[in-house]
C-alpha cells in the first residue's frame, strides 16, 4: 500500500487542506495564496505506517515549483496524517529549504477538519521562518454548509499575524506588505447541472497598525466566480 513517484507532482505542504477545503477556483489554500508552490519536481512516498492509522506523505524536492530548475537548492516535506473516529482528521506537517546559508526555509503546520454528509469545518496554524526575509505566520478557519444539492453557503477568515512579506505579489488578493490582516470571505455557490457553478462572494480585508503607527486603508472586492468542470 505504499506509492513512489518520480517527477513534478503535487507538495504535501498543502495538498490535504486543499482537498478539504474544495473551494480552489474560489480562493487558494492560506499558504498557497501567500506563495507556496503547489507543484515540486522530485521524489516522493505516501502511505500508511505500519498496521496503525497514520499516513504518512514525504516528499524530497529541488525547490523548483513551476519556475524552471536549480540544481543548488533542496527541500524536505514531511506529512503526517491520522483520522480521528469517522469524521475527524488532524495532520501534521513540516519542511526545510536549503537555499542560502542565510536564507534557509523552516516550517512547521498543523491542521484538523471535520467532514459530515452536508457540512465541514477546518482550521489551520502555520509558521515559516525565511532566514534574512520577514516569517510568514498565520492562522485560518473555514466552513463550508451544503443548503440543497444545489446551493452551498461559504465561509473563511484568514489571520495574518505578522505582515504577509510577499503579499504584494498576489495578483488577484494583494496584501499590504507592512501591516497584519485579517481576511474575511463569504459566498453563496450555485450549482448548475454536474460541470458549471458560479458563486457571488465577497472579500474584506483589515489592517492592523505597521511599523510607522498608521492603520492601511482596508480593502474590499465584490466578485462573481463562475467555474467550468469538464470531468
Amino acid at each position: 500500500r505504499q506509492a513512489i513517484t518520480v517527477g513534478l507532482s503535487p507538495t504535501p505542504t498543502f495538498d490535504f487542506i486543499e482537498s478539504q477545503w474544495g473551494k480552489r477556483y474560489l480562493m487558494r489554500t492560506p499558504m498557497d495564496l501567500q506563495g507556496e508552490p503547489s507543484r515540486d519536481v522530485g521524489l516522493s512516498f505516501a502511505g500508511p505506517l505500519g498496521g496503525t492509522s497514520l499516513n504518512y506523505r514525504l516528499k524530497v524536492g529541488t525547490g523548483a515549483g513551476f519556475g524552471g530548475e536549480s540544481a543548488n537548492v533542496s527541500k524536505v516535506m514531511l506529512a503526517l496524517n491520522r483520522p480521528i473516529g469517522e469524521r475527524w482528521t488532524v495532520e501534521f506537517y513540516t519542511d526545510y529549504e536549503g537555499l542560502t546559508s542565510s536564507d534557509d526555509e523552516f516550517t512547521l503546520q498543523g491542521f484538523v477538519g471535520y467532514q459530515a454528509e452536508d457540512w465541514r469545518i477546518g482550521a489551520q496554524y502555520s509558521n515559516q521562518e525565511r532566514g534574512d526575509e520577514p516569517d510568514l505566520e498565520l492562522a485560518s478557519a473555514y466552513a463550508v454548509r451544503e443548503l440543497t444539492p444545489r446551493m452551498d453557503l461559504i465561509g473563511r477568515v484568514d489571520r495574518i499575524i505578522e505582515p504577509s512579506p510577499r503579499g504584494d505579489n498576489i495578483s488577484y488578493i494583494p496584501f499590504d506588505p507592512t501591516a497584519p490582516a485579517t481576511l474575511w470571505l463569504a459566498g453563496v455557490e450555485l450549482r448548475h447541472g454536474k460541470h458549471f457553478r458560479w458563486t457571488p462572494n465577497v472579500i474584506y480585508i483589515r489592517y492592523g497598525e505597521n511599523d510607522a503607527g498608521e492603520v492601511p486603508k482596508s480593502d474590499l472586492h465584490l466578485r462573481l466566480t463562475s467555474f467550468i468542470d469538464f470531468e
